[in-house]
């Protein structure tokens, strides 16, 4: 009854898979014997997400995506089906998983065969998955500890209809750390706790364990600017041409990531597919310059100091936005001024980064998070 389960994410996103990756290893680390739950939630519990609107919104993307290419365009069709055997090796190759659970009753069960269970982390909290009841950890007993490391909840308010169901999980999680201020704030608002903001688990470990499962090898021979974009903006890949222009660098593009991307079809020098986070922990490592509009696109240009800009996915105000996840973590690293909207003069990328004050910053966060979770361990006498 020693083993722990762990509750991450096991879709196929660069930064959802490094994360989990990342999580099982900090606690391999510590000696804990430990899997991560696959759970998929049971089909009236998918019905029940349809009255979900930005769960609605991300499927019906991705829907288009695959109608569209399918019929339209073979070659990223095919591109994309690489992409996702990439992604299935790199779960093969470095993740422990239990067996599929589909059954809620299943997954009761399973919660009571581990001596805690630890939540990490993304955007696990987002109210788009709330009636997946999952990374709630409803279905874990009352009596068994239970550590939330670094969950986002990826937007900056939740929900009128859902703060009820969102307090009540909560309460019953003994250990609450989140990944960004606008997380501390809505678990104070709704229950009164002072929780601490934690950095994410890629974060945990350094850059040379990151080494460790990057590809060895250079996949682009020349100097590239990699642009890493899961929104649609067209700005944001004009900027990106502006810096191509000025620089004389190729761009390597990852592409229709979450959606199909009109403007990509014109958009890149190189588009490769078969990319697993492997290849993507390379791209970035090698890069002169990264451009994207991803959290975990920015957390890795900070671990392998880049000339990087972060661009917002989300228009400002929208209530689905998950750009406070990124503003929080530029601000902590004290270099806001890397979120662009895409309009600045081009000049601005001649503007360098004190990367000795962002990486002291960064082993402060670093040693203030292992000191959380290794309290955390401690306290649920797991070490």
């Amino acid at each position: 009854m020693n083993k722990v389960g762990l509750v991450s994410v096991s879709i196929h996103n660069y930064g959802s898979l490094l994360q989990t990756y990342a999580m099982q290893k900090v606690l391999d680390n510590y000696g804990i014997d430990n899997e991560i739950i696959l759970f998929k939630s049971d089909p009236v519990k998918q019905i029940y997400r349809i009255f979900n609107v930005p769960f609605m919104t991300m499927k019906l993307k991705l829907l288009k995506r695959k109608v569209t290419t399918r019929v339209f365009h073979p070659d990223i069709f095919r591109g994309a089906a690489l992409r996702d055997q990439a992604f299935m090796d790199f779960k093969d190759n470095y993740c422990r998983f239990t067996k599929k659970i589909t059954d809620r009753k299943e997954l009761k069960s399973c919660g009571n065969k581990y001596k805690a269970i630890v939540l990490g982390s993304d955007q696990v909290w987002n109210p788009a998955n709330l009636e997946m009841d999952f990374y709630t950890l409803n279905f874990v007993p009352e009596d068994k500890m239970k550590i939330a490391y670094a969950p986002s909840f990826g937007v900056a308010t939740i929900p009128e209809k859902q703060k009820e169901r969102t307090v009540a999980y909560l309460k019953r999680i003994q250990f609450i750390s989140v990944r960004e201020t606008a997380g501390a704030k809505i678990v104070n608002e709704l229950t009164g706790r002072n929780v601490p903001v934690v950095c994410d688990p890629t974060a945990l470990l350094t850059r040379k364990q990151w080494d460790e499962i990057k590809t060895p090898d250079r996949l682009v021979k020349e100097k590239y600017i990699f642009c890493y974009f899961l929104g649609a903006n067209s700005k944001h890949r004009e900027f990106a041409n502006r810096v191509k222009e000025m620089t004389g660098y190729k761009i390597v593009a990852l592409q229709h990531i979450d959606e199909f991307v009109k403007g990509d079809l014109h958009f890149g020098d190189i588009t490769p597919y078969n990319v697993g986070p492997e290849k993507f922990v390379n791209l970035i490592a090698n890069a002169e310059i990264v451009l994207t509009d991803s959290f975990h696109g920015t957390m890795f240009s900070i671990y392998y100091g880049k000339k990087f800009f972060t661009f917002p996915r989300y228009g400002e105000g929208k209530k689905d936005s998950t750009n406070s996840r990124i503003v929080s973590i530029l601000n902590l690293m004290g270099i806001p001024e890397r979120f662009l909207n895409g309009s600045e003069d081009i000049s601005i990328v001649d503007e360098n980064i004190d990367w000795e004050s962002v990486q002291n910053k960064l082993e402060a966060f670093r040693c203030e998070s292992y000191a959380y979770l290794k309290n955390a361990l401690k306290e649920s006498e797991l070490i």
